[in-house]
């Protein structure tokens, strides 16, 4: 291959099955300062962030699990991705906007739209196509642009493109599987069986009864946004329990999807989470922009939740899992299984249950890791959102913090049912510092009824 060519690895092929559509990143981040001065300075510095991380100028192949990296932008090609937008209603902008796939063949994963809201305030929304970016890597651009804009958009040093976070965690573990054809062929039919044979416990949306292939399955987002107060507490009280907010939050997601599922004694459902692996592999630094994420699945749902367990006995457990389930073999299979199946060159299973492959998937970004101020603009809020236009999880729950928590959720679950284990796991979140230390997973139910 030619230098400025590598290939595709791991869930980057996942998320590039089909060449006209996308898994749409947003990230959506509310600013104090100056709006009109910002618009006149995005351009230029956006092109300058462009220029920094080499992996956003990533430009696909067709048919192929191969791209490149195209030269870098000049400052008319970057204000072709920059768009000033006017309207009342952010929210539905983004939903709509992420049914609407880049063509990876022809154009950059990455754009821009500043909303503005008055002469102090504006919303500026990062699009970004999943095959090169993930939850984090919009905090590493959103931070970057930024303190551009205040260095007077001077030009930035180019970083050296990484590896993939396949290729640098799994490259010995994974050669010796792939060369094992009996190792490849059980891997491949327990997936297809997972596949195949998933039964929600909740209520999906039945238009998505049809072939993942053929039909892009349809699918809700809500966004909200906690109180610091609320936050600050929560904190505390995990800390007290000597546990974690991400372990409790796991629990509390169950909980209201058991509510909704109608499960009263044993809560009983498929449950991912997501691991941002930068600073945990050799090779990945943590202002690598790229789809540096792992998913682990949580056996002990698939045995059940005893609603008669403390809470927060259950939230200590959960993050001992959660720890185990970031080095365990299901996630290193998992890897393996998308790196040689699921891609643009296979054709992809269609899984018995509405083009849902489990329950629950928790996306917890956690607290912005850099300034909220940043010379004359100060972040208020930011949520990550992204849509599913392939297999994927009934109801993934997204988390990030500045002040606040900021919740939003892409839902492939009946609308009504949808919005309410939305609004009951934001509800259970907000209010995680009034349970006491008996209080049992059954009396937090009882709080939805």
């Amino acid at each position: 291959m030619k230098e400025n060519e590598f290939r595709l690895e791991g869930l980057e092929r996942f998320v590039t099955i089909n060449d006209d559509r996308s898994v749409k990143i947003a990230h959506i981040s509310v600013l104090y300062g100056n709006p009109y001065h910002l618009a006149q300075l995005l351009p230029k510095a956006f092109m300058n962030v462009i220029n920094k991380h080499p992996k956003m100028r990533t430009i696909a192949y067709p048919h192929s699990t191969k791209v490149y990296t195209r030269d870098c932008l000049d400052y008319a090609e970057a204000g072709k991705l920059v768009a000033t937008v006017d309207m009342d209603d952010w929210q539905d902008y983004v939903l709509q906007e992420c049914e609407a796939p880049f063509q990876r063949t022809r154009e950059i994963p990455f754009k821009l739209s500043l909303v503005i809201q008055s002469e102090k305030q504006s919303t500026l929304i990062l699009f970004s196509d999943h095959y090169m970016s993930d939850g984090h890597s919009g905090l590493i651009i959103l931070n970057d642009i930024l303190e551009n804009i205040r260095d007077e958009c001077i030009p930035l040093y180019e970083l050296k493109r990484t590896r993939s976070f396949f290729s640098s965690a799994f490259s010995n573990f994974t050669s010796k599987l792939l060369d094992n054809k009996l190792v490849d062929y059980a891997i491949s039919g327990l997936a297809m069986k997972t596949f195949t044979s998933f039964k929600s416990c909740l209520p999906l949306i039945s238009e998505n009864d049809v072939n993942v292939d053929k039909v892009v399955p349809k699918s809700f987002g809500y966004f909200e946004s906690g109180s610091f107060e609320n936050l600050q507490q929560a904190l505390n009280r995990c800390r007290q329990e000597e546990t974690t907010l991400n372990a409790a939050v796991m629990i509390l997601l169950a909980i209201a999807a058991g509510k909704i599922s109608n499960q009263k004694e044993v809560i009983q459902l498929a449950f991912d989470i997501d691991y941002n692996m930068r600073g945990k592999v050799e090779g990945i630094t943590k202002e690598d922009v790229g789809f540096n994420v792992a998913i682990g699945s949580l056996e002990s749902f698939l045995k059940g939740l005893d609603v008669n367990e403390k809470f927060w006995d259950a939230a200590k457990r959960l993050r001992k899992e959660s720890l185990i389930a970031d080095k365990s073999l299901s996630q290193k299979l998992n890897q393996v299984y998308s790196h040689r199946n699921l891609h643009s060159l296979k054709t992809v299973p269609t899984p018995n249950d509405r083009c849902c492959i489990n329950d629950l998937n928790l996306s917890n970004i956690g607290r912005y890791p850099f300034e909220t101020v940043v010379g004359n603009y100060k972040i208020k809020n930011i949520w990550v959102y992204n849509n599913m236009p392939y297999l994927g999880p009934a109801f993934t729950f997204f988390l990030t913090s500045t002040e606040n928590i900021n919740y939003s959720c892409v839902s492939r679950v009946e609308n009504t049912s949808g919005k309410k284990l939305f609004d009951y796991a934001v509800s259970l979140v907000e209010n995680i510092h009034t349970l006491d230390s008996e209080i049992t997973v059954k009396q937090v139910l009882g709080r939805l009824e």
